[in-house]
């Protein structure tokens, strides 16, 4: 599970709800090209400025949390991955 490290002020508030429509960069990578979008049911992670990327549909469970299922991967890094039976 990939998990997100989301820094804010005390005194931000924050509408969680925004994840549904939402562009995030990695705070510690060392490729600053690389960018996750969300729209709706969709992600797609943008690797090495948009080369290559990884697209899921998201299935929400609560403001913040989903579960991805991967559609499709133009990495040739994520060679671990298998496809599901369905």
């Amino acid at each position: 599970m990939k998990q997100f490290e989301l820094i804010f002020q005390e005194n931000q508030n924050f509408d969680f709800k925004t994840f549904k429509d939402i562009k995030l960069k990695y705070a510690h990578h060392k490729d600053t090209t690389s960018y996750i979008t969300i729209k709706g049911n969709q992600h797609v992670e943008n690797l090495e400025d948009g080369k290559y990327f990884i697209k899921s549909e998201l299935e929400w469970l609560r403001e913040v949390e989903y579960n991805a299922k991967i559609t499709e991967i133009t990495s040739p890094k994520i060679f671990h991955l298998k496809k599901a039976k369905s």
